[in-house]
């Protein structure tokens, strides 16, 4: 759970950074993208705790 935070973070922090760099002027494409990753990996991390719950 917390490791998928921590990627989720970096990722907006690394896309948010390469965007900057790339246009010169900060994006919220970088926020979205983090925020979209951080969901998808909760939506993920989800269905792999109710499979596991599912097969016990």
């Amino acid at each position: 759970m917390k490791h998928s935070l921590i990627g989720a973070i970096a990722f907006m922090i690394a896309y948010t950074l390469g965007t900057y760099l790339i246009t010169k002027e900060f994006t919220y494409i970088g926020i979205i993208a983090g925020l979209a990753y951080f969901t998808m990996s909760l939506f993920t991390m989800k269905i792999i705790s109710d499979k596991e719950s599912r097969t016990k």
